[in-house]
Protein backbone atom coordinates (compact mmCIF):
# COMPACT_ATOMS: atom_id res chain seq x y z
CA UNK A 1 0.00 0.00 0.00
CA UNK A 2 1.75 3.26 -0.66
CA UNK A 3 1.57 6.34 1.78
CA UNK A 4 -1.06 8.26 -0.30
CA UNK A 5 -3.49 5.46 0.48
CA UNK A 6 -2.73 5.15 3.72
CA UNK A 7 -3.14 8.84 4.90
CA UNK A 8 -7.29 9.30 4.31
CA UNK A 9 -7.70 6.00 7.11
CA UNK A 10 -5.16 8.02 9.73
CA UNK A 11 -6.85 11.38 9.60
CA UNK A 12 -10.45 9.17 9.85
CA UNK A 13 -9.17 7.73 12.83
CA UNK A 14 -7.52 11.28 14.16
CA UNK A 15 -11.23 12.75 13.58
CA UNK A 16 -12.65 9.99 15.25
CA UNK A 17 -10.64 10.66 18.14
CA UNK A 18 -11.55 14.00 18.46
CA UNK A 19 -15.26 13.67 17.83
CA UNK A 20 -15.08 11.42 20.85
CA UNK A 21 -13.46 13.87 23.26
CA UNK A 22 -16.15 16.37 22.38
CA UNK A 23 -18.96 13.91 23.15
CA UNK A 24 -17.09 13.40 26.87
CA UNK A 25 -16.98 16.65 27.28
CA UNK A 26 -20.63 17.25 26.48
CA UNK A 27 -21.72 14.62 29.14
CA UNK A 28 -19.07 16.56 31.86
CA UNK A 29 -21.60 19.68 31.80
CA UNK A 30 -23.79 19.78 35.22
CA UNK A 31 -27.12 21.59 35.13
CA UNK A 32 -26.63 24.43 37.98
CA UNK A 33 -29.73 23.68 40.92
CA UNK A 34 -32.55 25.47 40.85
CA UNK A 35 -33.67 27.17 44.16
CA UNK A 36 -35.95 24.97 46.17
CA UNK A 37 -38.24 25.80 49.31
CA UNK A 38 -36.01 24.61 52.10
CA UNK A 39 -37.67 26.46 55.46
CA UNK A 40 -40.50 28.14 56.12
CA UNK A 41 -41.22 30.12 59.43
CA UNK A 42 -44.13 32.44 60.95
CA UNK A 43 -44.08 35.85 62.35
CA UNK A 44 -45.22 36.56 65.16
CA UNK A 45 -44.54 33.25 66.97
CA UNK A 46 -48.02 33.83 69.18
CA UNK A 47 -51.14 36.16 68.94
CA UNK A 48 -53.24 36.99 71.40
CA UNK A 49 -56.57 38.76 70.49
CA UNK A 50 -59.35 40.48 72.79
CA UNK A 51 -63.49 40.91 71.43
CA UNK A 52 -64.48 39.51 68.35
CA UNK A 53 -63.69 41.92 64.68
CA UNK A 54 -60.33 42.23 66.79
CA UNK A 55 -57.29 41.07 64.05
CA UNK A 56 -53.23 40.57 63.62
CA UNK A 57 -51.43 40.42 60.61
CA UNK A 58 -49.05 37.29 60.40
CA UNK A 59 -45.74 37.83 57.99
CA UNK A 60 -44.83 34.25 56.52
CA UNK A 61 -41.16 34.02 55.32
CA UNK A 62 -39.73 30.93 52.60
CA UNK A 63 -35.86 30.62 52.19
CA UNK A 64 -34.29 27.87 50.07
CA UNK A 65 -31.53 25.55 50.43
CA UNK A 66 -29.05 28.35 50.60
CA UNK A 67 -30.94 30.38 53.07
CA UNK A 68 -32.19 33.30 50.67
CA UNK A 69 -35.85 34.13 51.00
CA UNK A 70 -37.87 32.55 48.10
CA UNK A 71 -40.95 33.88 46.57
CA UNK A 72 -43.01 30.56 46.66
CA UNK A 73 -47.17 29.87 46.60
CA UNK A 74 -48.26 29.36 49.93
CA UNK A 75 -51.85 28.38 52.06
CA UNK A 76 -53.51 29.72 55.20
CA UNK A 77 -56.01 27.83 57.03
CA UNK A 78 -57.07 27.51 61.15
CA UNK A 79 -57.97 24.48 62.45
CA UNK A 80 -60.59 26.08 64.60
CA UNK A 81 -62.55 28.72 62.30
CA UNK A 82 -65.16 29.43 65.16
CA UNK A 83 -62.11 30.67 67.28
CA UNK A 84 -60.08 32.64 65.00
CA UNK A 85 -60.47 32.80 61.45
CA UNK A 86 -57.83 33.44 58.74
CA UNK A 87 -57.74 34.70 55.57
CA UNK A 88 -55.33 34.26 52.51
CA UNK A 89 -53.65 37.31 53.40
CA UNK A 90 -52.23 35.91 56.48
CA UNK A 91 -54.52 38.66 58.72
CA UNK A 92 -56.29 36.27 61.84
CA UNK A 93 -59.15 37.39 63.07
CA UNK A 94 -60.89 36.77 66.31
CA UNK A 95 -64.23 35.67 66.36
CA UNK A 96 -64.98 34.00 69.77
CA UNK A 97 -63.24 32.95 72.95
CA UNK A 98 -60.87 30.16 73.12
CA UNK A 99 -57.95 28.84 71.13
CA UNK A 100 -57.03 27.67 67.92
CA UNK A 101 -54.21 26.91 65.71
CA UNK A 102 -53.47 28.30 62.50
CA UNK A 103 -51.27 26.84 59.18
CA UNK A 104 -49.69 28.13 56.28
CA UNK A 105 -48.31 25.45 53.84
CA UNK A 106 -46.06 25.64 50.98
CA UNK A 107 -45.82 22.57 48.89
CA UNK A 108 -44.26 20.17 51.75
CA UNK A 109 -43.57 22.93 54.04
CA UNK A 110 -45.81 23.95 56.85
CA UNK A 111 -45.25 26.07 59.89
CA UNK A 112 -47.81 27.01 62.56
CA UNK A 113 -48.80 29.91 65.18
CA UNK A 114 -51.37 29.58 68.44
CA UNK A 115 -53.72 32.43 68.50
CA UNK A 116 -55.98 32.90 71.63
CA UNK A 117 -58.82 34.97 72.57
CA UNK A 118 -59.85 36.59 75.78
CA UNK A 119 -57.58 34.67 77.85
CA UNK A 120 -57.26 37.17 80.86
CA UNK A 121 -57.20 34.62 84.34
CA UNK A 122 -59.79 37.13 85.66
CA UNK A 123 -62.30 37.26 82.58
CA UNK A 124 -60.60 40.19 81.97
CA UNK A 125 -60.36 43.03 84.22
CA UNK A 126 -64.00 42.53 85.79
CA UNK A 127 -62.95 41.04 89.52
CA UNK A 128 -60.29 43.90 89.94
CA UNK A 129 -60.49 47.30 92.33
CA UNK A 130 -63.25 49.30 90.82
CA UNK A 131 -61.23 52.44 89.92
CA UNK A 132 -58.42 49.97 88.68
CA UNK A 133 -60.96 48.10 86.59
CA UNK A 134 -62.45 51.08 84.84
CA UNK A 135 -58.64 53.06 84.27
CA UNK A 136 -57.83 49.82 82.53
CA UNK A 137 -61.08 49.71 80.52
CA UNK A 138 -60.79 53.36 79.31
CA UNK A 139 -56.83 52.51 78.52
CA UNK A 140 -57.59 49.49 76.13
CA UNK A 141 -61.14 51.59 75.37
CA UNK A 142 -63.44 48.72 76.13
CA UNK A 143 -66.63 49.37 77.13
CA UNK A 144 -67.31 45.88 78.71
CA UNK A 145 -64.59 44.39 81.32
CA UNK A 146 -64.56 41.17 79.89
CA UNK A 147 -63.57 42.24 76.44
CA UNK A 148 -60.51 43.97 78.54
CA UNK A 149 -58.22 40.80 77.06
CA UNK A 150 -54.39 39.87 78.28
CA UNK A 151 -53.08 40.84 74.90
CA UNK A 152 -54.13 44.47 75.50
CA UNK A 153 -52.95 44.49 78.94
CA UNK A 154 -49.42 43.29 77.77
CA UNK A 155 -49.44 46.52 75.44
CA UNK A 156 -50.03 49.15 78.13
CA UNK A 157 -46.90 51.16 78.84
CA UNK A 158 -48.36 53.91 81.38
CA UNK A 159 -51.22 53.57 83.62
CA UNK A 160 -53.20 56.60 85.15
CA UNK A 161 -54.79 55.58 89.01
CA UNK A 162 -54.29 59.05 90.23
CA UNK A 163 -57.34 60.52 92.66
CA UNK A 164 -58.77 63.71 91.78
CA UNK A 165 -57.55 66.57 93.18
CA UNK A 166 -56.63 70.16 92.64
CA UNK A 167 -53.09 72.18 93.24
CA UNK A 168 -54.09 75.45 95.57
CA UNK A 169 -50.48 76.38 95.19
CA UNK A 170 -51.50 77.35 91.89
CA UNK A 171 -53.87 80.19 92.33
CA UNK A 172 -51.89 81.56 95.45
CA UNK A 173 -48.74 83.82 95.44
CA UNK A 174 -45.36 83.07 93.94
CA UNK A 175 -43.88 82.34 97.32
CA UNK A 176 -46.56 79.47 98.46
CA UNK A 177 -44.75 76.81 97.15
CA UNK A 178 -41.57 77.55 98.91
CA UNK A 179 -43.87 78.52 102.08
CA UNK A 180 -46.02 74.92 101.96
CA UNK A 181 -41.95 73.28 101.94
CA UNK A 182 -41.20 75.00 105.45
CA UNK A 183 -44.62 73.62 106.72
CA UNK A 184 -43.34 70.70 105.72
CA UNK A 185 -40.58 71.41 107.97
CA UNK A 186 -42.70 72.27 110.37
CA UNK A 187 -42.09 76.05 109.83
CA UNK A 188 -44.63 78.58 109.56
CA UNK A 189 -44.79 80.11 106.07
CA UNK A 190 -45.88 83.36 104.76
CA UNK A 191 -48.56 82.31 103.07
CA UNK A 192 -51.74 80.13 103.59
CA UNK A 193 -52.84 77.39 101.06
CA UNK A 194 -56.00 75.85 100.82
CA UNK A 195 -57.47 72.63 102.09
CA UNK A 196 -54.70 70.16 102.81
CA UNK A 197 -54.93 66.82 101.48
CA UNK A 198 -54.86 63.29 103.44
CA UNK A 199 -51.08 64.41 104.29
CA UNK A 200 -51.38 67.49 105.54
CA UNK A 201 -49.23 69.29 101.79
CA UNK A 202 -51.94 71.92 100.84
CA UNK A 203 -53.76 69.40 97.82
CA UNK A 204 -57.61 69.83 98.21
CA UNK A 205 -59.25 66.69 97.03
CA UNK A 206 -61.50 67.53 94.42
CA UNK A 207 -65.04 65.47 93.49
CA UNK A 208 -64.24 63.02 95.97
CA UNK A 209 -67.70 60.96 95.13
CA UNK A 210 -68.69 60.19 91.75
CA UNK A 211 -72.24 60.56 89.82
CA UNK A 212 -72.66 57.11 90.99
CA UNK A 213 -72.49 57.83 94.53
CA UNK A 214 -69.44 55.89 95.06
CA UNK A 215 -65.80 57.62 96.47
CA UNK A 216 -63.43 58.43 93.23
CA UNK A 217 -60.08 57.93 95.59
CA UNK A 218 -58.85 54.37 96.09
CA UNK A 219 -58.91 53.30 99.18
CA UNK A 220 -57.71 49.90 98.88
CA UNK A 221 -55.88 47.44 96.26
CA UNK A 222 -55.65 43.53 96.04
CA UNK A 223 -53.47 41.48 94.92
CA UNK A 224 -53.75 40.57 91.18
CA UNK A 225 -54.72 44.47 90.14
CA UNK A 226 -51.82 44.49 87.87
CA UNK A 227 -52.05 41.06 87.00
CA UNK A 228 -50.82 41.10 83.27
CA UNK A 229 -49.19 44.67 82.63
CA UNK A 230 -45.82 43.22 81.79
CA UNK A 231 -44.89 46.39 79.66
CA UNK A 232 -46.24 48.81 81.96
CA UNK A 233 -43.38 51.22 82.79
CA UNK A 234 -45.14 53.98 84.28
CA UNK A 235 -48.10 54.12 86.75
CA UNK A 236 -49.56 56.83 88.93
CA UNK A 237 -51.33 56.15 92.53
CA UNK A 238 -51.14 59.56 93.88
CA UNK A 239 -53.63 60.88 95.84
CA UNK A 240 -55.73 58.60 96.63
CA UNK A 241 -56.56 57.08 100.58
CA UNK A 242 -54.71 54.31 100.34
CA UNK A 243 -53.58 53.19 104.20
CA UNK A 244 -51.96 49.87 103.33
CA UNK A 245 -50.62 47.73 100.17
CA UNK A 246 -51.06 44.21 99.84
CA UNK A 247 -47.68 42.44 100.12
CA UNK A 248 -47.59 41.42 96.42
CA UNK A 249 -49.56 43.82 94.32
CA UNK A 250 -46.38 45.16 92.15
CA UNK A 251 -45.66 41.43 91.69
CA UNK A 252 -46.60 41.52 87.90
CA UNK A 253 -45.15 44.87 86.85
CA UNK A 254 -41.63 43.86 87.19
CA UNK A 255 -40.89 46.59 84.36
CA UNK A 256 -42.00 49.53 86.06
CA UNK A 257 -39.58 52.27 86.10
CA UNK A 258 -41.29 54.48 88.01
CA UNK A 259 -44.01 54.93 90.85
CA UNK A 260 -45.95 57.29 92.37
CA UNK A 261 -47.47 56.90 95.79
CA UNK A 262 -47.43 60.21 96.83
CA UNK A 263 -50.30 62.28 99.04
CA UNK A 264 -51.73 59.02 100.25
CA UNK A 265 -52.73 57.23 104.25
CA UNK A 266 -50.00 54.61 104.14
CA UNK A 267 -48.26 54.66 107.42
CA UNK A 268 -46.04 51.42 107.17
CA UNK A 269 -45.13 49.14 104.06
CA UNK A 270 -45.79 45.28 104.08
CA UNK A 271 -42.03 43.29 103.58
CA UNK A 272 -41.14 43.04 100.00
CA UNK A 273 -43.79 45.12 98.53
CA UNK A 274 -41.10 46.50 95.98
CA UNK A 275 -38.87 43.39 95.64
CA UNK A 276 -40.21 42.76 92.14
CA UNK A 277 -39.18 45.91 91.05
CA UNK A 278 -35.77 45.56 89.92
CA UNK A 279 -35.62 48.18 87.34
CA UNK A 280 -37.45 51.02 89.64
CA UNK A 281 -35.63 54.83 89.10
CA UNK A 282 -38.44 56.96 90.47
CA UNK A 283 -40.61 55.99 93.60
CA UNK A 284 -42.49 59.12 95.24
CA UNK A 285 -43.60 58.22 98.64
CA UNK A 286 -44.32 61.89 99.73
CA UNK A 287 -47.26 63.12 101.50
CA UNK A 288 -47.77 60.21 103.18
CA UNK A 289 -47.61 59.41 107.05
CA UNK A 290 -44.41 57.28 106.65
CA UNK A 291 -41.38 58.20 109.14
CA UNK A 292 -39.02 55.94 106.87
CA UNK A 293 -38.58 53.73 104.37
CA UNK A 294 -37.67 50.22 105.46
CA UNK A 295 -34.95 48.16 103.77
CA UNK A 296 -37.55 45.36 103.97
CA UNK A 297 -39.91 46.83 101.56
CA UNK A 298 -37.09 46.18 99.20
CA UNK A 299 -36.10 42.51 99.90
Amino acid sequence: MSLFQHRPRKVATTLALLALTACGDVQDVTEPEQPRAAALSISPATVELGVPGETAELTVTVLDQHGNALRAPFTWASDDASVVSVNQDGVATAVARGAATIRVVSGDLSAVVQATVNTSSTDGVCGRTRQVRDALMAATNRDDCAQVSAGLLARLRRLDLSGPHEDTTSVSTPDCAEAIGDERAGETGACTPGPSGPGGTGMAFMDMVGADGEIEQITSLKNGDFEGLSGLVFLDLSHNFLRGLPDSVFADVASLDTLNLEENLLASLPEGVFAALTGLDYLDLSGNALTALPDSSFA
